[in-house]
Formats: structure tokens, sequence, C-alpha cells
């Protein structure tokens, strides 16, 4: 028999708030936990997974896209249609998001510069609005 761990113990393993492990749990992207007492009884090995299903919301994927994810991840021999349907939007997501970090950090980059004391007043707003960054 597997041992089990509180939801608590979970969240020490996994590096992820209590909070956010019930959260995923009523999401249905983790297995129901075992109740007894009061306390969740969860397997030891579902540690990898709370962090994986933190990462990928932490990322910009939607519950659904996690779900289907983990849902491939089951499959021997995934499909790659299906997962490069699911893929489509978070990957876009990312794309946006670091074009505008690259954006922000040029900005950034510049404003430093420029508030020399010999030009301070450089409106570090004016310089992100000039970038299209806000």
């Amino acid at each position: 028999m597997m041992a089990s761990f509180t939801i608590a113990n979970i969240a020490k393993r996994s590096g992820v708030p209590v909070e956010a492990i019930r959260r995923y749990e009523s999401l249905g992207l983790l297995p129901r936990a075992l109740r007894s007492a009061n306390y969740r009884a969860f397997a030891e090995d579902i540690a990898p997974r709370v962090r994986f299903v933190h990462t990928m919301l932490s990322m910009g994927f939607n519950a659904d896209e996690v779900a289907a994810l983990l849902a491939l991840e089951g499959r021997s021999g995934a499909d790659a249609e299906s997962l490069r349907l699911i893929m489509n939007g978070p990957l876009a997501a990312v794309e946006r998001k670091l074009a505008l970090l690259e954006a922000l950090r040029t900005a950034l980059l510049e404003w430093y510069s420029e508030a020399t004391p010999k030009r301070k007043g450089v409106a570090l707003s004016s310089i992100l609005m000039g970038r299209g960054v806000i």
C-alpha cells in the first residue's frame, strides 16, 4: 500500500501553497484526496503532479489546457496533433509575454542610461509609451 500524506506534507514537498492544492483538486486537476477525520490524504507520488499543474497555470495555461495535457500524459504515444493544438494558445501567449518583457527590458536600460545627472527628469513612463510597452 502506498503511503499517504496530508495536504500540508504535499505542500511542503511540492513547494505549492495549501490553498492552491485545494483549488487544483476542486478543478479536477488532481485526483480527489481520500478524506478521513477532516484531513485530506494524498498519495506520496502526487507532489510532481502538483508542481506540474502549478507551473503550467503560472505560465499562462488555463485549467482546461492543463487538464488536456494531463490526459495526454497518460496516453502511450500521445497524439502529436492533439498536443500541438493544445499548445498553440499558451505558446502564443508566452511569445507575447516574452516580447513584452524584452521591450520592457530595453526601455528600462534606455531609461537607466538616460537618467544620468545631465539628463535628470527623463520619465520612464514616456520611454515605455514610446516603445509601446504601456
